[in-house]
C-alpha cells in the first residue's frame, strides 16, 4: 500500500493522476478523429503505442535491466572493489532508479488507458 503520508508519494501519485487525464484525453481524441480518417487512426495508435514501448524500454534500462526496485545491497557488489568504487556506484544505481520512477509516471498511464480502451471494446462486443 503507498503511504499518502509521505509527501514525495502524494507527488508522485498526483503526477500519476494528472499524467492519466492528459493522456486519456490525447488517446480519446486519437480515436475521435480516427473515426472520420482512417490514416490518423493508424498512425496516431501506432505512435501511441511505440511511445508507451519506448518508455518501457527507458525504464527498463533505468531500473538496471529488472524490474524490481530494490536497491543493491554494499555486500552484493564484487570485493575487489573499493568502497570509494562501491559507493560511487551505488549513488548512480540510486539516481537511474529515480529516473526510471519518471518514466513510470508516463508509462503507467498509458497502460491503464490502452487496458480501458481494450475492456471499453470487450464490453461492446459483448452485448452486440
Amino acid at each position: 500500500m503507498i503511504d499518502l503520508k509521505n509527501k514525495d508519494n502524494r507527488k508522485t501519485l498526483l503526477r500519476i493522476c494528472v499524467n492519466f487525464v492528459i493522456l486519456f484525453a490525447i488517446y480519446q481524441v486519437i480515436l475521435y478523429i480516427g473515426e472520420r480518417y482512417i490514416s490518423v487512426y493508424k498512425v496516431g495508435i501506432s505512435l501511441y503505442l511505440l511511445t508507451a514501448s519506448v518508455l518501457f524500454c527507458v525504464f527498463y534500462a533505468k531500473n538496471g535491466y529488472k524490474l524490481s526496485g530494490a536497491l543493491t545491497n554494499k555486500d552484493d557488489l564484487p570485493e575487489e572493489w573499493t568502497e570509494y568504487e562501491k559507493d560511487a556506484y551505488l549513488s548512480e544505481e540510486k539516481k537511474k532508479k529515480k529516473q526510471a520512477r519518471k518514466a513510470l509516471t508516463f508509462l503507467l498511464p498509458m497502460i491503464v488507458t490502452i487496458l480501458i480502451n481494450c475492456v471499453a471494446l470487450y464490453a461492446l462486443n459483448l452485448f452486440r
